[in-house]
């Protein structure tokens, strides 16, 4: 009786052990994934931040371009670029959750892609400037282009995004 005892006794600290394991394991999985929670947290306010620069960017070089201002297109848009290559690189420095992965990734095309768009707009301003207006329309072209990829590339991480706070 006295061995059964010990053995029940044996099982018991043995169960008790793996349900410590177990918890244990539930509140490092549960801290992980408030780590997570709040790199994307993070993140999502950068994203706030930077949409907020981009737009701003945008809509400054729009501006100039409707007015045919071609000296400060070409300011503008150098700062567009800058600012996109900037955000580039920062981009690199977030660490976030494999559910927002896909989204950083395609937040870094629209990037690219607008950085292309400000680089085609100062090469068309800076020609147009110089007179060469057939060559600067082709510049503005390529600009387009990339715009629309980087709208295109916005959608799709807005569509993500959505499906994030879904879930």
């Amino acid at each position: 009786m006295r061995k059964i005892a010990i053995l029940l006794i044996g099982l018991m600290v043995i169960g008790m052990g793996f349900l410590c394991g177990c918890l244990e394991q539930t509140s490092v999985e549960q801290q992980s994934n408030q780590k997570e929670k709040i790199l994307d947290l993070q993140f999502i306010n950068w994203l706030d931040n930077v949409n907020n620069i981009v737009i701003n960017d945008s809509n400054n070089l729009q501006n100039v371009l409707n007015i045919y201002d071609f000296n400060s297109s070409k300011t503008y848009a150098e700062i567009m670029y800058n600012h996109m290559k900037d955000f580039l690189e920062e981009i690199e420095t977030y660490e976030v959750s494999y559910k927002m992965l896909e989204i950083k990734n395609e937040y870094r095309n629209a990037l690219q892609n607008y950085k292309w768009a400000a680089f085609w707009s100062k090469k068309g301003s800076e020609t147009a400037v110089a007179g060469d207006y057939e060559t600067a329309n082709t510049y503005f072209g390529y600009a387009t282009e990339y715009t629309l990829k980087g709208v295109d590339s916005m959608n799709r991480c807005n569509a993500l995004l959505k499906q994030y706070n879904d879930n």
